[in-house]
């Protein structure tokens, strides 16, 4: 093992007991280590899947200031899409469409944009009232890189030269209905399983693409990506459906627990955010609503409500207490960058955004990126919107969040500009 990365290699296909048995061996040990690198620190610097290390939307390990230079350290062009940036080491990956027939998912140098690599294949576009694209954002796990496409295609290629591993498709092989949005859930890989919210949630084996399970209740489509969340030591699954919030048991994917939920044409995006494991406290959020929820075990009860905090394609984020995110929805007028008590959901501050966006955070910044390109950077302070920069960074329509990794920020908008800007700080 070196730099984090495990190789394992065997026949296929098994053409005796002898080698079956190998194949058998080495899926587990590839198993024993993944759960080995999921135990591990990642980089420092590291956004290695959808909100980054944590699926947090937080970059702890990065120390900004008030005064980041933004300088451009390159630009690339992948294809139409809202896919994200996942930033491992000195490698970026992503995904476009070229606007025909193709798919393509990227791996780019980190510090340069040069492409290292790239892997294509036929697949639909699905641009309805929008250009299209794939729109989840590729999950990378030592030399593993798992990666959904907008008509369902999941493929796990080898990070070094984006070679197949294996490659299923979610509406032939899993048996789910294809979103009239297309699938943008991002895959969440833990304990040797991936784990999907597609409006039949499923879990799939990481080394071979086989069906774990997959939820024999049907839900109206959401485009929400899931969370884990660990409930008397036992996990269970987060999911915000068009129309429901879902908890169901990770192990087998039985339904534990749903209540209704009021969302814009039923499309629910946003991930939900765990606010107390302990507790079973969590929020999620729709274009009409904020709620946080208490799962006890058997049922959800609602904690409180709010309509100063609706998101609709984006997720909060929650630091010390304090859920901060944009509340409003795309094609507005304009957003709300805001703030409020993750304990009893009250407004804390409201800041005036000229268009929708998304946003992220260090420890200590704020990082908001409005759907027509503006970025503005905040203090993280729940007792006043504190800005220290706005500026324009990218044209056109800006809906995926931004990437935070090497010190750099990482963005894209959906004609596929892809550009890195430095967060180093400006000297006097």
């Amino acid at each position: 093992m070196a730099h984090g990365k495990v190789y394992i290699f065997w026949p296929t296909p098994a053409r005796s007991p002898k080698l079956a048995h190998m194949k058998q061996v080495a899926t587990h040990i590839y198993a024993l280590a993944t759960l080995f690198l999921l135990g591990m620190p990642a980089w420092a610097s590291d956004w290695p899947q959808f909100l980054g290390p944590n699926r947090s939307g937080i970059a702890p390990e990065i120390s900004m200031g008030d005064a980041p230079t933004l300088e451009p350290q390159w630009e690339q062009n992948v294809g139409l899409g809202y896919s994200g940036v996942a930033v491992v080491s000195d490698r970026a990956y992503t995904m476009g469409h070229d606007g025909s027939k193709t798919e393509t998912v990227f791996a780019l140098n980190a510090k340069t944009g040069d492409i290292i690599w790239s892997h294509a294949y036929t697949a639909d576009l699905i641009a309805k009232y929008h250009k299209g694209g794939p729109n989840a954002t590729p999950t990378v796990a030592g030399d593993r890189l798992y990666v959904v496409g907008k008509d369902g295609q999941l493929l796990c290629l080898n990070t070094r030269d984006g070679s197949v591993v294996w490659q299923i498709s979610l509406t032939k092989d899993v048996d789910i209905p294809l979103p009239a949005w297309g699938f943008a859930s991002s895959p969440l890989l833990r304990d040797e399983r991936l784990y999907m919210n597609a409006g039949h949630p499923f879990a799939l084996n990481a080394a071979d693409g086989t069906r774990v399970w997959t939820t024999s209740t049907p839900f109206v489509a959401g485009y929400s990506t899931a969370v884990l969340m660990q409930q008397e030591e036992v996990p269970v699954m987060l999911s915000l459906f068009g129309n429901q919030v879902g908890v169901l048991r990770a192990s087998d994917g039985e339904l534990l627990a749903s209540q209704p939920i009021k969302a814009s044409w039923k499309v629910s995006a946003a991930t939900p955010i765990v606010l107390d494991a302990a507790k079973g406290h969590f929020y999620v959020a729709t274009s009409k609503v904020g709620r946080a929820v208490r799962f006890d075990g058997t049922a959800l009860t609602t904690l409180w409500e709010t309509r100063a905090m609706k998101n609709n394609m984006n997720t909060c984020v929650l630091i010390d207490g304090h859920l901060y995110g944009v509340d409003g929805k795309h094609g507005s007028k304009g957003g709300e960058i805001t703030c409020i008590n993750a304990v009893d959901g009250s407004l804390q501050w409201s800041e005036p955004l000229r268009a929708y966006g998304s946003l992220v955070a260090t420890s200590t910044h704020l990082l908001v990126l409005s759907e027509k390109g503006e970025l503005v950077i905040a203090n993280v302070d729940p007792t006043a919107f504190t800005p220290r920069l706005r500026r324009n960074i990218l044209d056109g329509t800006c809906w995926t969040p931004l990437s935070l990794a090497n010190n750099c920020l990482y963005a894209r908008n959906e004609l596929g500009r892809v550009i890195c800007l430095s967060l180093a700080q400006k000297i006097p």
